[in-house]
Order: structure tokens, then sequence, then C-alpha cells
């Protein structure tokens, strides 16, 4: 089954928000906690997708999310603020994916599985992915990813990292 445009991507947005606030109310009482949103944007020199370069010059990538429990939502995108094409302003909204996950802490490990849905321009993908990380010295991750649709296979990351304060602690 293939999606296409950002009909999917709205659909699939509302369905979630509806669920997220359908949910609320359990979540909050069975956890003493209510959703988080949160929304962020970088600007970047250039986009790199997983080596390989989709915008030249300039981009803008916006991101909106919501987190209820151990659910979460996000959609992101990449716009192009440097393109030169004939017919075009010089902004083109290239990519912009839905991911949808669900994290559980398993001891000292914290699971998460999802389904992105790539939204690109001209191509469509999705993926889903299991990240497992280890609460310990350099906190590894292994993340694996497989495209479920126009891809081929799939891939493993690998990483450790390690946080420290900088300046006066608050």
């Amino acid at each position: 089954m293939k999606f296409h445009g950002f009909g999917f991507i709205a659909l699939m947005s509302m369905l979630v928000s509806a669920v997220a606030l359908a949910l609320a109310p359990v979540a909050a009482k069975a956890e003493g906690t209510v959703g988080k949103g949160s929304f962020s944007a970088a600007l970047a020199s250039r986009y790199v997708w997983r080596g390989q370069t989709l915008s030249e010059g300039l981009v803008i990538q916006p991101s909106v999310g919501f987190a209820l429990g151990g659910f979460s939502a996000n959609l992101w995108s990449n716009v192009d603020l440097d393109n030169d094409e004939e017919d075009d302003d010089g902004i083109v909204l290239n990519e912009t994916d839905l991911t949808l996950s669900y994290s559980l802490p398993i001891g000292p490990v914290n699971a998460t599985a999802g389904f992105i849905h790539y939204d690109f321009d001209g191509a469509d993908t999705q993926e889903v992915y299991l990240t497992c990380a280890l609460a310990t010295l350099l906190n590894p991750t292994l993340s694996l990813y497989y495209d479920i649709d126009e891809g081929d296979g799939g891939f493993a990351v690998l990483g450790v990292s390690h946080a420290f304060p900088v300046g006066p602690c608050r």
C-alpha cells in the first residue's frame, strides 16, 4: 500500500492528535502527567540525509511534536530556501516526515519502536524502526531501520554518547 502527498500526513496527524486527546485523561490519571508538545526550527547551510545531499543551499527545518505517556508523534519538514527552479519563488518544501513511536523502559534499557513516513518531493517511502538504549557508561544505543515501501533493505546504527554539564549547574 502506498500513500502520497500531504493528504496522508494531514490524515495521520489528525488521527494521532485525536487518539492522544482521547487518551489524555486516562494517561494523566495513570501516570500523573499530561502530554507534552514541542516545536523547533533549525537553520542549516545544506540538507544532507544518509550521505545524500538533498538541498545544496540554505534550508530551514521546522519540527512539531506531541508526546503522551510512551506515545509520540512528530512532523518534520525541510524547506529549501535557495532553490533556483525557474517557475518557483525560491522557497521549496521538498520533504515532510511523519514519525509515530512508542517508548517503553525495560529495566536499564529504553526500547522505542516506530514508523516513519517520508514524503519527498516526487517520491514517498516508509520505514519501521526499533531503538534500544542502555542506561550505563557511554549510553550505547542500537537502532535498526527497515524500509517497507520503496527502499530495498535496512540498516543499523550503533552509537555511544556521554553528557556532562557545562557552566554553573542549576
